[in-house]
């Protein structure tokens, strides 16, 4: 599975990483390695309702999701934190669900953390200049 059709736009996470796709791979990595934890963690903190540790462990997953491309979780994650921040429990109960299963089938069921997608994303940016980016973003 490739990563854009995983949802993961690898132009941006790889500029994030400052045109180094090993280290974006090793992102890609943590995301997909850390992403169960930190679930749970949301899910207790959900649960206790502890909204500052919810928000500040939604900041924190918010920007890792940047950082890989996974735009349309890092926005789900902006929105829930901005909840959090205002004390908005009625848009965290009815969001945080469907945001735990849009990380979920990104990293399982679409298999980014794949060893293939990963290394299908190395052989086609790996020692790619910023000049090369710069054609790949005007495609």
């Amino acid at each position: 599975v490739s990563l854009e059709k995983a949802g993961l736009n690898s132009y941006a996470g790889l500029k994030a990483c400052m045109n180094d796709a090993g280290f974006y791979s090793e992102m890609l990595r943590e995301f997909c390695i850390t992403s169960e934890n930190k679930i749970a963690e949301l899910d207790d903190y959900a649960e206790s309702q502890s909204w500052k540790k919810y928000r500040l462990n939604i900041h924190s997953f918010k920007s890792l999701s940047d950082v890989i491309g996974a735009e349309k979780i890092s926005e789900m994650l902006r929105k829930l934190e901005d909840a959090a921040r205002s004390c908005d429990i009625d848009y965290i109960t009815e969001n945080h669900g469907i945001m735990t299963e849009e990380i979920a089938s990104t990293v399982k069921k679409k298999g980014v953390g794949g060893l293939g997608a990963r290394q299908a994303f190395l052989t086609k940016y790996d020692g790619i200049s910023a000049e090369g980016l710069g054609k790949l973003e005007q495609r």
